[in-house]
This record gives structure tokens, C-alpha cells and sequence, in this order.
């Protein structure tokens, strides 16, 4: 295996050895200073200027098209009150929603995308065509065969849409959990309803066996560059057990070992003790830059360190290395490193977790582990679905199974996207692209000089026929953004050679220099010796090996399944049949979030629908709310969901506020869900921001309100759970009675967040009650900008349509904005299974209909 630490530049017909090599041409070696792409040590002055002058002009139309631009001028420009309120208001979300990432169909290699606007507006009847290699879509399984479409739709026609809490999924769960351990090698297995959920169990599960098995506090020893849901889980596990958060520089063994000695030395011994206590947390691959880590060394480090791996293999599991078994199977391809001595099992690595939104094409995810662990996965397992955490949809219990019961279908697509891949990158660097990636893997980021270009090439890509996705500072180094293209195993060599031409065509129209011509390079010359990139077939077409055995998997999988319900009601037949024909549409994941070609048009339909559902619960006043004052969010999860809000709501007051003197006062419930206690710990904390727990009134923050400062310097946040702890006869006035002791006039921002489950349950009365309590409660509350509100629910109680998957939040505009470019249940996960947001706005429809 050669050396991780260096980056190198690859031609399309060196060796194998050297083509496995991580791509990173920000090295020095790359020799082309006429072109834009040479920014090596941060960007260039011209650079700044142009990203100034970008952020400049959307922060001046976003402002005059606002129908008071003086006030949004002053709340959000001049004088903001949030940390990120400048940022993600006035730039951010409306330069992100300038072009609009909303497929018409399944995320296929060749997919349709409308003119949308994400407030439902089709902008033009015409539904282009467009070559995507945007969605996580890693092996194409998101086109379903006729046997596995077949199966689907006899689960959505008949069978639970969740486990109903008395096992009725139970011989599903158990296939596909041992099919997973017996695909990934470990023992223990815990499921998940989402991917970003995976570290929510992992990180707390990892610190309380450290906890449990050392007299030292756990340290979660992390990448840089880990996920936003790593990063959570991490504070979460630190609430819980005090473990320590440590980072060490991407991808460095110095700087990781630099870490460990720095910890036995804190540990006050010169002895080389074992660090049993210490977990080392990756990923398999690196989405922002399509590297995988260095994991022979790590392992190397393991052996002398004595410390604990876990691996998010979001990304990696079917999508790298001939088996598609994650990192660990990647490595297990190449010969074990001569000067380590190291080859890799699944036994090197104590836990992992990986999700089902991306080559699993449905929803969900999964926690895998050592049986040493297996107790601390479950426990954390159980407390989260004692909480309210939604459960694993059947239909992507089904899907899992249809794929991993078929490995030749698996082992053909990942020789594919290999060769697809180590051509692409090759190809990318005789032309004169700056990029980064590993050579063989799905991912692969061409990087740009400013963020203006980066934006300019998606919407000219998009209007060429070309669909990708970007990103920036923060979710990628500053001074290197980046257009990433997603490969697929279900690329025909056409379609590549035709994703080439476009990427050159748009790149010279949006101005980037230095490109080379080249002639039509050969596609399929490839090293036969190297097990993981045999020679394939020319046409994705062929690559389908699971026509011949569909049949008989598809036959096997509805023996699990139980006994389709013959109970079930007109009106649920009805709903169900309304998601029929958007799953042979869509298809059943979205393979993506919602800024990343993750929404359809059905999510924006179910969004539209809740918008004036809600709208006709605020009571009436002076001012009439209009339908531009309120907006509607997705959440996959519904854990994740209220996680996100409350995150999102705690964010820091502005640095010149807080000199002022003024605080941030956030008021929860003293006996919450665990959703709201993680939370909390999930925000961004802040010395200024101070959390009362109440129990009827927060009458502590209001002693120490007076005390120390005028309600003109509080900033208020209130959550309220409308269906937990209510005292008998205050159900109507629990806000009001909250609130009472508060100048709420004087306060220079309230905001108000509402949980009701009850809400689809009671068709909106109780959402009807709680907003008038609200008004009551508030002056001005629906009027006011100083006012932001949003009620939150799932899905899962929605009549007829029991245990169905997901939850909303909607109000305020500008609040519901900032849930969507900063929650983690939004920026950073899959959206819900495009049929999961037909069935609920069927559901939505019925109401407003009666």
C-alpha cells in the first residue's frame, strides 16, 4: 500500500498503485499559473474582491425586494441579533435558493428537473431532461426492476408503513440486521430511522462503555472534517458523560499521534498504558473531498496505543473497494502496506455506522459493532425509541433486503463505478482541473477560486443539462469551494464522455481559464490485475444481474413480511393509493438533501399544503397574515427534527449585542423529551445564553431578569410541549401563563417554538387553540418582527396512516429559513422518501378538504 501523507497528481496510465492514490492537485507540483485553479494557500486578493462584491449584491436585492426593506435592512443587516442572521438571510438562503434543486422524477443518471421554486410555483411547463450526477445515487439502485417495484407496492398497498410497536416488523428487522452483520462482519447491530441518526446512537453508546469500562472520562479523539452529525452526537455523548472532545488535523497520523502522547501524558504516566478509554472517530470517505483516511496506520496506531475506532461509513459502504464493505473492504483490496506489516478485518474497528439514503436508496440507517459493545448500541437503541424516535419505514426494510440479497448486482455496479470513477478523475487531470478525490471512489470535487464561480457554474450547468452540487466555507475549506460530481455505477460510458463535455462547455462560459483540450481519451483501458477493476461491460444496462434472481428474493422477502392487514379502512386505502404512483415515479429515497437535488415535487406539494393548513388556524388581527409571512420545513426524522429547531434557536446572540450587555434567555420544560435535552447540548453554547428549566413559570430567570438588566436587553426563547406535563385546566393557557411575568413589548426578540403532537390528530384543532393562546398571549404576535414563532409535529399519528415517517415545522419565514440553512436535520440528511411526502400531503388534503 503506498503512503497516505502525500498528495500527488495521477496520469491515466500509470500503475495501479499509483492510481489508488488520493488526488489532492493543490499540490505545488501542479504547474499551470495562467489558470484560476492555482490558488494553493487560501484565495487570492482578486478572489475576496470578487466573493465581496457577490455578497455584496445579494445582500443589496435581497434586502429592496423585501416588502419592508428598512426594517429588514435594520434586523437583519445593519444591527442583527443571531450570530448567523447576516450571513444565512441575507446571502446565504437566498443565493442557495437562486437556482433550485427539485427533481420531477426518481434521482436517476438521467432524471427531470422542473423550473420549481421552493415555494411550490412551477416557473415553466417545459421538464428538461438532465444528465445528474448530483444525487447520492452511488450504484443506480434507485431505478427499481419490475420485481422489486412489484414488491413495494404490495408493502405500500398492504402491510405497515412502521413497526406498530408490538413487533409486527419483526422478522424484517431481524433478516436485515443479520444480513448486515453478516455482509459487514461484526456482531452487534442497532437500526436507525435516519442516516444522521447513526451518530446520535454511536457517540453516547461509545462514551458510556469508556465510561463504564475506565476510570477516566471518555475522550472522543475526531477528524476536522467530521460530519455535522458526528459533531453532535460528540456534544450529546459529553453531556451525558463529561467525554472530552479532541480534534486532529484531516487525515495527519503526526497530528494523531501528537493527540495520544498529549493524553497518556495528561494522564500522568510514563508508561505506555493502554488508552482504552479513547475512541478514534473517522469516516470511510470524505464527502467534501472524496478522500478516504489513512486506515492501515491508524490501525498500526491502535496496536500501540490501545485505543477504540468507529467509522461513519455513510459514504463508503457500497460505493468503494470490490465488496462494497465500507473502507476497511478498500483496503482489503490493495496489499498490505510493507512497511506497517497491517492487514485490515472488520475486527480492527469496534463500532460503525452507515445509512440507507445513498446506495441502499430508501431511508434510514444502521450502528454495527464488536459484541463487547452490543449491550451500550442497544441501551442507547432502546432510549431513543422510548423517546418518540421514529422507526425504520417497511419499505426501506424491503429495499435493503433486495439489495444485499443480491451481491452479483452489487459486485458488477461497483466494478463499474470503479472504472467510471478512476476515468473521470484521470481524465479531469490531463485536462488541467484542480480536483481532489481517491481514485475508484463515487466522489469527486473539482475546486474553484471563489464562491461566485461556484454558483455561476451550477445554474449554468443546470441550464445546459447538467446537474451538480457546490459547496463553501464553512462545509469546505476556506478559500477552496467546490463542485462535486457524484458518480454512479449505472453510468453508461456515453453518458460519461457526455458529463466530460458539459463540464469543459460551462466551465469555459463561466469564465475559468487554463482548460486543456484534449482528444477523446479511451475509456476502457484498464489494469486487469487489480481485482477491484475488472474490465465491464460497456452499457449500465448489463450491469442489472438481478433480473434472473428477482423473482426468487422478491418471493423470500414477502414471507417476512406479516400478514397484510385486512382491517384496514376505506380512507387508508385511499391515502395509500395516492403514494403508488409517486413511487413508480421517484422512486422510494431521495438520495439526497434538500439543498443537494434531495427535493421533488411532492415535498414541495406537502409543504404548500401545511403552509395554508396553519395559515387557517392563526386567528384573525388588525394585520392579516399573508402566505409570503409563513413558511414550511421537512424533517426525515422526527427526533432530528425538534433537535434541529431547538439547536437552531439557541444560537448565540451578535458579539456587539452580547458588549451591550444583552442576554439570550431560553426557557424548557423541566421534565422534556430527550430530543429537547439533546438539544440543547446540540447548540451552539454561548456564556451570554443562559437556560432556565421550568416547571409553570421560569420564576428563577425572572428574579434574575430584574436583577441584573431591563427586559429591553433579554432575548426570549420559549419552547413549549402542548401534550406533555400540562396541568388540568391550563391546556388553553399554558403560554399565556408562561409569559405573564414578561414585558413581552419590551423585549427586543421572542421566539416562540411549539410542540404539538396532536396536531393531524385532531385535524388542526389543537393547532387552532395553541395559536390563540399565543395571540393572547403576545400582542402583535403574527405581525410583529420582532416575533418569530413555529409549530412542530410528526407525521406518525396522522389518521389513517399510522407509524408513517417524518415531521414539519412551520412558521415564521425568516426563522423557518434559518432552520433550513443551519439544522442539521435539514442542511445535513436526506430528505423523506419522496412517497412518505405524497401520503402525508394526501393526509393534509383530507383535512383541509373536511
Amino acid at each position: 500500500m503506498p503512503s497516505m501523507k502525500k498528495s500527488v497528481i495521477v496520469r491515466v496510465r500509470e500503475t495501479t498503485e499509483q492510481q489508488d492514490r488520493p488526488i489532492n492537485t493543490k499540490s505545488p507540483a501542479t504547474k499551470r499559473s495562467k489558470s484560476l485553479f492555482t490558488v494553493t494557500h487560501g484565495q487570492s486578493l482578486r478572489s475576496q474582491l470578487s466573493d465581496a462584491r457577490f455578497v455584496l449584491r445579494w445582500m443589496v436585492h435581497t434586502t429592496l425586494h423585501d416588502p419592508h426593506p428598512a426594517a429588514f435592512a435594520r434586523r437583519y443587516v445593519i444591527s442583527p441579533h443571531r450570530k448567523n442572521d447576516r450571513f444565512v438571510v441575507s446571502f446565504g438562503l437566498p443565493a442557495l435558493s437562486a437556482t433550485p434543486r427539485v427533481l420531477d422524477d426518481a434521482p436517476n443518471v438521467r432524471s427531470s428537473a422542473g423550473t420549481w421554486n421552493y415555494d411550490g410555483t412551477l416557473t415553466a411547463q417545459e421538464h428538461r431532461q438532465v444528465l445528474n450526477v448530483a444525487s447520492y445515487n452511488y450504484l443506480g439502485f434507485v431505478d427499481l426492476n419490475i420485481e422489486d417495484r412489484d414488491t413495494l407496492q404490495y408493502a405500500l398497498r398492504s402491510l405497515p408503513l412502521a413497526d406498530d410497536g408490538k413487533g409486527c416488523n419483526q422478522r424484517l428487522e431481524d433478516t436485515v440486521k443479520q444480513e448486515l452483520k453478516t455482509f459487514l462482519g461484526m456482531p452487534g447491530c442497532a437500526l436507525t430511522a435516519s442516516g444522521y441518526a447513526i451518530n446520535l446512537l454511536a457517540f453516547p453508546a461509545m462514551a458510556a462503555s469508556s465510561a463504564a469500562d475506565s476510570s477516566e472520562k471518555p475522550v472522543l479523539l475526531m477528524d476536522t472534517e467530521s460530519h455535522s452529525s458526528m459533531l453532535v452526537g460528540a456534544f450529546i455523548a459529553h453531556a451525558a458523560t463529561g467525554a472530552r472532545i479532541v480534534k486532529f488535523r484531516h487525515n495527519s497520523i503526526n497530528d494523531l499521534r501528537f493527540k495520544l502522547d498529549g493524553l497518556r501524558r495528561s494522564m500522568g504516566s510514563a508508561e505506555k498504558v493502554a488508552l482504552g478509554h479513547v475512541w478514534v472517530a473517522i469516516e470511510g470517505l470524505y464527502s467534501m473531498d472524496g478522500t478516504v483516511p489513512p486506515l492501515p496506520e491508524i490501525v498500526a496506531l491502535k496496536q500501540e496505543y490501545g485505543f477504540r475506532i468507529y467509522i461513519d461509513e455513510a459514504h463508503s459502504i457500497l460505493s468503494i473497494g470490490s465488496t462494497g464493505t465500507g473502507v476497511v473492504g478498500y483496503f482489503q483490496d490493495r496489499e498490505p502496506d510493507t512497511d506497517l506489516g497491517v492487514r485490515l478485518s472488520s475486527s480492527d474497528v469496534d463500532m460503525l455506522g452507515g445509512t440507507l439514503s445513498k446506495s441502499f436508496s430508501s431511508v434510514g440507517g444502521f450502528v454495527l459493532c464488536s459484541g463487547d459493545l452490543t449491550q451500550y448500541v442497544e441501551a442507547r437503541s432502546r432510549k431513543m425509541a422510548e423517546s418518540g424516535s421514529s422507526s425504520i419505514p417497511t419499505l426501506s426494510l424491503i429495499r435493503t433486503l433486495q439489495i444485499l440479497m443480491n451481491p452479483t448486482a452489487i459486485r458488477q455496479r461497483l466494478t463499474h463505478l470503479r472504472n467510471v470513477s478512476r476515468f473521470v478523475s484521470s481524465t479531469l487531470v490531463t485536462k488541467g482541473y484542480r480536483i481532489s478525490t481517491t481514485p475508484g471512489a463515487p466522489i469527486c470535487a473539482i475546486i474553484f477560486d471563489n464562491v461566485k464561480r461556484v454558483l455561476d457554474f451550477l445554474r449554468v450547468g443546470r441550464e445546459s443539462g447538467l446537474l451538480c452540487c457546490g459547496a463553501a466555507y464553512p462545509a469546505a475549506p476556506r478559500g477552496a469551494p467546490r463542485v462535486r460530481l457524484s458518480l454512479t455505477g449505472a453510468h453508461t460510458w456515453e453518458g460519461v464522455h457526455e458529463m466530460l463535455r458539459l463540464i469543459d462547455q460551462v466551465a469555459r462560459e463561466v469564465g475559468v481559464k487554463g482548460i486543456r483540450a484534449t482528444r477523446r481519451a479511451v475509456s476502457r483501458a484498464f489494469d486487469t490485475n487489480d481485482p477491484a477493476c475488472q474490465k465491464d461491460d460497456d452499457s449500465a444496462s448489463s450491469l442489472d444481474g438481478s433480473a434472473a434472481s428477482g423473482m426468487n428474493i422478491n418471493t423470500a422477502i414477502r414471507a417476512l413480511c406479516s400478514t397484510s392487514s385486512s382491517a384496514m379502512s376505506h380512507q387508508s386505502a385511499e391515502l395509500r393509493h395516492a403514494g403508488r404512483g409517486i413511487l413508480s415515479k421517484h422512486g422510494l429515497g431521495a438520495a439526497g438533501p434538500r439543498w443537494m437535488y434531495g427535493t421533488s415535487s411532492p415535498h414541495l406539494q406537502l409543504e404548500q399544503s401545511l403552509n395554508i393548513a396553519v395559515m387557517k388556524c392563526v386567528p384573525e388581527q388588525r394585520s392579516p397574515l399573508e402566505s409570503t409571512d409563513v413558511a414550511t420545513t421537512l424533517f426525515t426524522d422526527a427526533a432530528v427534527g425538534l433537535l434541529s429547531i431547538i439547536s437552531v434557536c439557541m444560537e448565540p446572540l451578535t458579539p456587539r449585542r452580547v458588549k451591550r450587555g444583552e442576554r439570550h434567555i431560553v426557557l424548557l420544560p423541566i421534565t422534556p423529551g430527550l430530543e429537547v435535552i439533546e438539544g440543547a447540548a446540540a447548540a451552539q453554547r454561548h456564556a451570554s445564553t443562559h437556560v432556565e428549566w421550568y416547571n409553570g413559570t421560569a420564576a428563577s430567570s425572572i428574579k434574575t431578569t430584574k436583577a441584573e438588566a431591563s427586559f429591553d436587553k433579554i432575548h426570549l426563547t420559549v419552547f413549549i410541549d402542548v401534550s406533555r406535563d400540562v396541568e388540568p385546566g391550563t391546556e388553553k393557557r399554558r403560554l399565556a401563563n408562561l409569559l405573564r411575568p414578561y414585558d413581552t413589548s419590551a423585549l427586543p426578540s421572542l421566539t416562540i417554538i411549539i410542540s404539538d403532537g396532536g396536531v393531524l390528530s385532531t385535524q388542526f384543532e389543537s393547532t387552532r387553540e395553541v395559536l390563540q393562546d399565543m395571540a393572547s398571549a403576545v400582542p402583535n404576535a403574527f405581525s410583529s418582527s420582532k416575533i418569530q414563532w413555529i409549530l412542530f409535529s410528526a407525521f406518525n399519528r396522522m389518521p389513517d396512516l399510522p407509524g408513517l415517517q417524518g415531521a414539519f415545522g412551520t412558521g415564521s419565514k425568516r426563522l423557518v429559513e434559518k432552520i433550513q440553512f443551519l439544522g442539521p436535520g435539514v442542511m445535513y440528511t436526506a430528505m423523506m422518501p419522496p412517497v412518505t411526502a405524497a401520503l402525508a400531503e394526501a393526509g393534509v388534503r383530507r383535512i383541509l378538504d373536511s
